[in-house]
């Protein structure tokens, strides 16, 4: 008899101090998942007004899904990665790899212009690029008045919404936003993994067991 009460005594403690542990552990995860929800608002929003990096890293992903097809969003997007007055090789280098695209825009064979002089090649391309980098622009521009429009009152994350699910600006918005979330869940899970790892060491000293 008193064996088996030693040993109810015995579980009910072990019982008690997984629980501890157990709760410990859990406060540590959720604290770490609280901040990667921390870490997302922060990289979206500060005093109310949604940040520059922000709006910069929804441009670029506006960037990659603007355009009618494959070919012409290839082109806007290289256009855009273009630096400003570039050489002409790298010109030459954009005409090549974007044949499709121009030969779709205007009544040229890329080979045929690629065998005139180098003013002429660059007086094209500038042309090429006054008119798509001006529209672009413009649409761009819009993008910080938009989003903030977009931003739902009291929130501090942008959510599918129906009305929008059509809108390239705002299809960009969310694939910046889920980018965000994808670096926090990196970071943040990097801290969840170091804790738990942690928690199997507690576990096994309490336990009285050996790590493997």
């Amino acid at each position: 008899m008193v064996e088996g009460i030693n040993n109810i005594q015995t579980q009910n403690i072990q019982k008690n101090d997984n629980a501890g542990r157990n709760a410990v552990l859990a406060g540590a995860v959720g604290a770490i998942g609280g901040g990667t929800a921390g870490y997302l608002t922060k990289q979206i929003i500060k005093d109310g007004e949604i940040k520059d990096e922000f709006v910069k890293e929804a441009k670029k992903q506006v960037i990659n899904i603007l355009g009618e097809n494959k070919a012409e969003r290839k082109a806007v997007k290289a256009l855009y990665n273009l630096e400003d007055n570039p050489a002409i090789d790298t010109v030459k280098k954009f005409l090549k790899q974007n044949k499709k695209f121009i030969e779709k825009i205007d009544d040229i064979k890329v080979a045929d212009l690629l065998k005139k002089s180098d003013n002429e090649i660059m007086d094209y391309f500038n042309q090429i690029n006054k008119a798509f980098s001006k529209e672009l622009k413009t649409r761009l521009d819009k993008l910080p008045e938009l989003m903030q429009s977009w931003l739902e009152k009291g929130k501090k994350t942008f959510k599918p919404v129906e009305s929008l699910k059509d809108n390239k600006m705002y299809k960009g918005v969310l694939k910046a936003q889920q980018k965000l979330k994808g670096k926090a869940g990196m970071i943040w899970g990097a801290a969840a993994g170091l804790v738990l790892g942690i928690g199997t060491y507690i576990a096994s000293k309490t336990s009285g067991t050996k790590q493997a």
